[in-house]
């Protein structure tokens, strides 16, 4: 596809073009990595290709407040991290650190400049109803507090209710799997456990792998419905692609951890993009083993590359294609249907759909939500009243 339509994404693939920018030109790039949250991350990048100095003022500024921003997030993060593992000290078993925190608590490159919403963390599921407790002394209170949704994500979901801390307003995922159990694939979090590695910047807590952190992230990107962020997720990828199995050729080793996860599709997808528009020197011979390990035919793919190629540009109108909004559309109905069957998940899209206009009849005199079913009789006997 032609990158014409999203300039955010030819400086990432050649920093050097800002030489040539106008100030136009410059205006539509702060623009489109400020929706993109990249501010800080295009600083970064600018910096470590010596290119500061043909920032003009105005940009500079706001680049630089970006990074700014990202140095005090990674310091508030840090900080959370201990505290996360001080609170979780008693719990005697590993406590793995996902996605942002991870890359910052690593000194990885992918943390760099990066923004962070919350904090992703990993335990065994054998001690999540203990971790839950240890949060919650510690000040860490669940914010969906919705009976409907308390029961989807400890029935269904690969985590706890999202939880937010009373005093610092830090939010906290607490997750026991990468994936719903519910999902098309669900890794083994037992292998994840098995090769985890300690985060240099807090002692007592742990990263994943090389290569399930690479793989990590592109499930998290493929097989989510928000793609608010989605190119800065992209550009994580491509720099731990770059840093972790590009530097010393460990291509062979994700695509064989890519099968023993079952995420073939989200590696290839990952791979292709960081290709096509990061340039990244991805070997044919990768990319052609990475393509026959996908379990669904040329047609399939065609459609996903159709809906990606939309979905990963910002959500900014001058990045706008033929077809975006549909393509969004289709990408959220699509996460969805890869994390429940549909048996689950009609009822499920039925509540979030009806609740909200029908409140009053999914609530009982004791308030106590009702489930989907009880909800269309008491519909279907108000009808005829």
């Amino acid at each position: 596809m032609s990158f014409s339509a999203c300039l955010l994404i030819e400086v990432l693939r050649t920093p050097e073009i800002c030489r040539k920018l106008s100030l136009p030109e410059w205006d539509l790039l702060i623009r489109q990595a400020r929706i993109a949250t990249m501010m800080g991350r295009l600083y970064v990048l600018f910096e470590q290709n010596q290119l500061l100095d043909a920032i003009p003022r105005e940009p500079f500024r706001h680049l630089r407040w970006g990074k700014i921003m990202a140095d005090r997030h990674k310091a508030s993060v840090v900080r959370e991290l201990v505290s996360l593992r001080d609170s979780l000290v008693d719990l005697d078993e590993p406590v793995i650190v996902l996605k942002g925190a991870a890359y910052s608590g690593s000194g990885l490159g992918a943390g760099a400049g990066r923004l962070f919403s919350d904090i992703d963390i990993l335990v065994p599921k054998a001690v999540l109803d203990g971790a839950e407790e240890l949060l919650q002394m510690d000040g860490w209170y669940t914010t969906h507090l919705d009976a409907y949704d308390q029961r989807y994500y400890r029935r269904w979901m690969h985590e706890l209710p999202p939880m937010r801390h009373g005093k610092r307003g830090t939010e906290l995922d607490v997750h026991h799997n990468i994936l719903p159990e519910t999902a098309v694939v669900t890794p083994d979090a037992g292998l994840l456990f098995g090769r985890k590695v300690p985060l240099p910047e807090v002692d007592g807590l742990w990263r994943l792998g090389d290569e399930d952190l690479v793989l990590h992230s592109a499930s998290h990107l493929f097989f989510d419905g928000e793609f608010t962020s989605a190119l800065r997720d992209l550009d994580d990828i491509n720099s731990l692609l770059k840093e972790l199995c590009l530097l010393a050729d460990r291509w062979s080793g994700l695509l064989g951890r890519a099968g023993e996860l079952g995420l073939q599709y989200p590696l290839y997808l990952a791979l292709y993009y960081c290709r096509e528009w990061f340039a990244l020197p991805v070997p044919d011979s990768v990319m052609a083993e990475a393509r026959s390990q996908l379990p669904f035919g040329n047609l399939r793919l065609q459609f996903g590359l159709w809906t990606m190629n939309r979905g990963l540009l910002p959500d900014h109108e001058s990045c706008s294609l033929y077809g975006s909004g549909l393509a969004r559309w289709m990408l959220y109905v699509r996460s969805h249907y890869l994390k429940m069957p549909l048996r689950l998940l009609v009822p499920h899209l039925l509540h979030k759909a009806l609740a909200p206009r029908f409140e009053h009849l999914f609530k009982s005199d004791d308030s106590t939500p009702r489930t989907v079913d009880e909800f269309l009789n008491q519909l279907g006997r108000e009808k005829r009243v």
